[in-house]
């Protein structure tokens, strides 16, 4: 509740990654990833 949608989601072929960004009510920045299909792994 009260999370808002900073950037909405984008994939980066070049980086094989979707991402996107939230902030919550206290103005934390939150950066979620998913790796695709192709991407190294660490």
């Amino acid at each position: 509740k009260g999370v808002e949608i900073e950037k909405q989601p984008q994939e980066s072929e070049r980086l094989k990654i979707k991402v996107f960004m939230l902030k919550d009510p206290e103005g934390y920045v939150l950066e979620i990833q998913e790796s695709l299909p192709g991407a190294l792994s660490i």
